[in-house]
């Protein structure tokens, strides 16, 4: 059984609300996934970005396992929790587009990429690229092409991402909730960006050859009836991309309410392989693969987290190169134990 109640927080980073008292109003929510009441209790943690709403819990359904953030804001209060300074909204500018060429030589050859067909010269050096971009997490963005190539991506937020699939032939769309960063997007690089959410009155069915979520699905009170509308747009082989954070991770074992990946409390669902593949719509969607993805500014972030927050122990790791951290991530890509999960799903006939 749902309900409403107010939470009172400080605010800390936000010029509109620091040093003065705020009232957040929280949720109680059903699992979204099976409509499950019970929950057990995993910790309770802070927001490190806005420092509102004190501790938020963190909890797992008993009946199928979902983590989620519970309570949490409700939508009345929901905007305090994504400020200006939020990262996605930033415009990337440290992108190496130097070795934007090799990638699309890799996806050329190996993913269907136009122009088509390649030729040995590019098939000989798809080969440097593979062995250049050899861990996952140097490659989490690189999805099968589906022809003509028109390509959804849901939550585009500074439109980096439309931008790159552009550059190497797709006919791209993008879709963000925050009005202000899709023109943003559009004024910069000419890109068109619906404003909201699935579905949408401008956006119809069976319209898309792929469909991109990166990092959104964790963030929406209700994640299958969102995936359900982007199957919808799908047409028949099209394909569904979606990266969450992993909340079976090494990372987050290892430092809990530090972990990076926890984002309490705009993190809504916090996902495992098994519950993110039982998210999706057996009837319309079939999944292609699951790949677990190493963050190495992730871990790197949460150890200085913890860190700061007195676990002095982690002081020596923040004294390692970035070798270490690389290491870390391709660890935990072999361990199967990642920051992130990504998962292929093709829209059944």
């Amino acid at each position: 059984m749902s309900g409403t109640t107010i939470a009172q927080g400080w605010g800390a980073n936000r010029a509109d609300t620091a040093d003065s008292h705020v009232d957040i109003a929280v949720e109680t929510v059903p699992c979204p996934n099976c409509d499950g009441q019970r929950f057990d209790l995993i910790l309770a943690g802070s927001d490190h970005l806005t420092g509102l709403g004190g501790k938020f819990k963190l909890v797992q359904c008993s009946s199928c396992d979902l983590v989620l953030t519970n309570p949490r804001p409700a939508p009345e209060s929901l905007g305090l929790f994504y400020p200006e300074e939020y990262s996605p909204y930033q415009t990337e500018t440290t992108h190496a587009q130097r070795w934007e060429w090799l990638e699309h030589l890799a996806l050329r050859s190996h993913f269907g990429y136009p122009p088509q067909p390649a030729s040995l010269f590019a098939k000989t050096l798809a080969h440097l690229a593979m062995w250049k971009f050899h861990a996952r997490f140097q490659r989490h963005e690189w999805i099968p092409f589906r022809a003509p190539g028109r390509l959804l991506d849901v939550g585009c937020g500074a439109g980096s991402f439309l931008q790159r699939m552009r550059s190497f032939g797709w006919t791209v769309t993008g879709l963000d909730y925050a009005a202000d960063v899709a023109r943003g997007v559009e004024q910069r690089t000419g890109i068109k960006v619906h404003v909201g959410s699935l579905p949408h009155p401008e956006l119809q069915s069976q319209t898309f050859d792929a469909i991109t979520m990166w990092h959104v699905l964790e963030h929406v009170p209700s994640p299958r009836g969102l995936i359900r509308h982007a199957a919808n747009m799908l047409r028949p082989g099209g394909l569904l991309v979606i990266e969450v954070p992993n909340i079976e991770s090494r990372t987050f074992t290892e430092f809990g309410e530090h972990w990076f990946g926890l984002e309490l409390p705009r993190h809504f669902q916090h996902f495992s392989p098994k519950t993110l593949s039982a998210t999706l719509p057996e009837d319309m969607l079939r999944i292609v693969e699951i790949q677990q993805i190493g963050m190495r500014t992730w871990i790197k972030r949460s150890a200085h987290r913890a860190a700061k927050a007195g676990r002095t122990q982690y002081n020596a790791w923040l004294s390692r190169g970035k070798s270490f951290w690389v290491e870390q991530a391709i660890q935990s890509e072999i361990a199967d134990h990642a920051d992130g999960l990504r998962i292929i799903a093709e829209r059944r006939s």
